[in-house]
């Protein structure tokens, strides 16, 4: 099982690495268990998109790019018409197809060509360009081989054509013919567009924390998270508006240690036309110090009479642990003097059955109660 440590276990636990952690069986039993960091990001894969397919017929001796045509577009921006302005008469061939990406959105990093099943077997190639203006095009795939066969209860089916992940706003397909007795490029009844997975950063716990001046020293101002918590990021909100100052946030893990610089920034909350504007916030390595400090240069006044806020964000580390013996389990932390109990179970997650390994099960902790004061 897994489950995210919540701020009332960092409030109590003594190390900031969670080496006071334990989880107990019904029978007062330590279970295996091992702490893991969650990813800063996570991969969102999209589903595929199809697109809007134009063909382009020409004559025997013509192919895609030599063609001159006219576009028109609706109001949304999408390609409605395709007109060979050549006058070419005799169109009986053909030679690619113009696609709008102009609505895909995400990057995409192949298409899928489909046609009809009466069309048992087809080996060919096509080259995929890409434009952002109908004008000029980039090559992403030239002469990329597709095929499909089939042999008896045999299917050799290989219609994908992958390119670097690129945005897209149009595209076009054009089949390669070396010889007058190539097979021309089926009629294509669906074209897909496979997006790129996206990596999003993961939700962060935010909270924020009131800053106090600190006597006889202009422009510091104490911060007590109360929790051991592992910031990762730190946004400064600044009490005034049209305010921008240097500064340098420190951290120290006990009021008897000494302060250790964090970062060295600038900040600033200022208006222009209607519109506020805040300063972004400062990524920071993982830092479960309890205690920071802002030191504000006080060049240009400072901050003013009014105290700034701290507001800090994090990652919620997870506890993974085996289900040995009987349940419920408890989860405690806090005690003085106890080394790590920790075992490689992570390893677990990957190498079982060599597929991504055993998928832990997401549990709810229920409310804290006090076991040894």
């Amino acid at each position: 099982y897994k489950v995210s440590i919540p701020l009332d276990v960092y409030k109590v636990v003594r190390h900031a690495d969670l080496r006071d952690v334990r989880v107990f069986n019904a029978d007062g039993e330590v279970v295996p268990h091992v702490v893991t960091r969650s990813a800063g990001s996570v991969s969102v894969k999209s589903e595929p998109i199809e697109l809007r397919r134009f063909p382009v017929y020409a004559s025997e001796k013509s192919q895609l790019g030599d063609l001159d045509l006219q576009i028109k577009r609706d109001a949304q921006g999408t390609v409605i018409n395709l007109s060979n302005r050549s006058g070419v008469t005799g169109q009986n061939k053909l030679v690619g197809y113009l696609l709008d990406g102009s609505k895909v959105g995400p990057a995409v990093k192949e298409i899928e060509l489909q046609w009809s099943d009466s069309v048992a077997n087809y080996v060919g190639s096509v080259t995929v360009e890409a434009s952002d203006d109908l004008a000029t095009w980039r090559t992403l795939a030239k002469d990329a081989p597709i095929t499909r066969m089939k042999f008896g209860d045999h299917m050799l089916d290989q219609r994908r054509v992958k390119f670097a992940a690129t945005p897209l706003i149009y595209l076009r397909i054009s089949a390669r013919s070396t010889t007058e007795n190539d097979a021309p490029l089926p009629e294509l009844t669906r074209i897909l567009a496979i997006p790129a997975e996206l990596s999003t950063e993961a939700p962060r716990t935010w909270t924020t924390i009131a800053g106090k001046p600190v006597a006889n020293k202009p422009g510091d101002y104490e911060f007590d998270v109360g929790a051991q918590v592992p910031i990762d990021r730190i946004h400064v909100e600044l009490p005034q508006m049209n305010t921008l100052v240097q500064m340098d946030l420190l951290a120290r893990g006990s009021e008897k240690e000494a302060w250790q610089s964090i970062a060295q920034t600038t900040a600033y909350r200022i208006t222009q036309s209607g519109r506020e504007f805040n300063s972004d916030d400062i990524p920071i390595n993982r830092d479960g110090r309890r205690y920071w400090l802002m030191r504000i240069a006080q060049r240009g006044g400072g901050l003013g009479k009014d105290n700034p806020s701290l507001k800090i964000g994090w990652l919620a580390d997870q506890i993974l642990f085996l289900a040995r013996g009987h349940g419920p389990f408890q989860l405690a932390y806090g005690a003085e003097g106890v080394k790590s109990g920790e075992v490689a179970i992570a390893s677990l997650m990957t190498t079982v059955d060599g597929k991504g390994g055993i998928q832990a099960q997401s549990i709810n902790l229920g409310p804290p109660a006090a076991l040894g004061g």
